[in-house]
């Protein structure tokens, strides 16, 4: 139910996460953790924590723990890039189009020319 309208919707349940943590947590202190990373983001932090974790020969590496390690990396990579230091140039979001945008578009087309579309009769070869 996280954001739902019977919470108040997204803004009022943000809201509410900003004021506890003003309130309960930074007087001792803590301090928010990052967003999650989704998209192309995500995948460039996966890259940038994994190329300077190569980079600079970390010996996490070469640890028996590297599976696991590099696991929560791919999962979310926000963390590991604050703590290495890294920061990933934020990409502009696609404007969301409306269903009658996308209805009448005529979609990315065929690669294909139009004398070679499938409901043109198939000539045949004479052996």
């Amino acid at each position: 139910m996280r954001g739902s309208d019977a919470l108040g919707g997204r803004a009022k349940l943000a809201a509410l996460h900003a004021e506890f943590h003003a309130q309960v947590a930074a007087p001792y202190g803590l301090q928010r953790s990052a967003p999650r990373l989704q998209g192309g983001a995500k995948s460039a932090g996966v890259s940038a924590a994994l190329s300077h974790l190569k980079r600079v020969a970390d010996a996490s590496m070469r640890s028996a723990a590297w599976g696991v390690i590099r696991e929560c990396i791919e999962r979310d990579p926000a963390p590991f890039l604050a703590a290495l230091g890294i920061s990933v140039p934020e990409r502009k979001a696609k404007p969301l189009r409306s269903m009658t945008a996308i209805f009448i578009s005529k979609g990315k087309g065929s690669t294909t020319p139009e004398t070679d579309k499938a409901y043109r009769v198939p000539q045949t070869v004479d052996e």
